[in-house]
């Protein structure tokens, strides 16, 4: 799976668990403490990947008095990092792999792809295939969301349909495929529709 490969393209799965964590948002600080427990990485080796990464701008260091936190790089250069965070977080795994086989496509939309999320926001799924129903789909994505304890919501649609809609410039689809998206399964080829 694409988290493995990321994860031994870091250095190690708590590695890339840290640096998904800085970067999914990059403008949040976070204590040591924090961050040891969600990555779930022993607090000695965060500590120092922190150090370390703070020294060459992977991380940045703030520091409150005795209190220090830690958030992304503000480097132009790291915001494919933000991108890469986002591509990979485990929740859109999670929903790939909640979808039946007879899904064509999916793509996640709205405030998630464009990065503008935040804890309470809604996962917004764009899914494409035949005759396939909506409220089976968004069944099957029910257990995910409560995992994550975060809301999703599927559009279901046939391609023919969507294709048609984009075609007459209708405002949904045209939008969906004009804005940032997240590719989770199938081909979905439109953005220079």
């Amino acid at each position: 799976m694409k988290n493995a490969m990321l994860s031994e393209l870091f250095g190690g799965v708590q590695r890339f668990a840290l640096l998904r964590l800085l970067y999914r948002d990059p403008t949040r600080s976070y204590t040591t403490v924090e961050l040891s427990r969600m990555a779930g990485a022993d607090r000695g080796n965060v500590s120092r990947w922190l150090r370390k990464w703070s020294k060459v701008g992977l991380a940045k260091r703030t520091e409150h008095g005795l209190h220090i936190t830690y958030q992304a790089g503000d480097d132009p250069l790291l915001s494919s990092l933000t991108e890469m965070a986002r591509r990979s977080d485990e929740i859109l795994d999670d929903i790939t792999h909640a979808l039946p086989d007879e899904v064509e496509a999916a793509v996640v939309f709205g405030s998630v792809a464009r990065g503008e999320e935040s804890a309470i926001s809604d996962v917004d799924v764009l899914v494409l295939g035949d005759g396939l129903s909506s409220l089976k789909i968004n069944a099957r994505l029910k257990p995910v969301g409560r995992k994550h304890h975060r809301e999703i919501h599927a559009t279901v649609v046939s391609r023919r349909d969507f294709e048609q809609k984009l075609a007459a410039g209708e405002g949904f689809a045209s939008n969906v495929v004009s804005r940032p998206f997240i590719p989770l399964k199938g081909n979905f080829d439109y953005a220079s529709s």
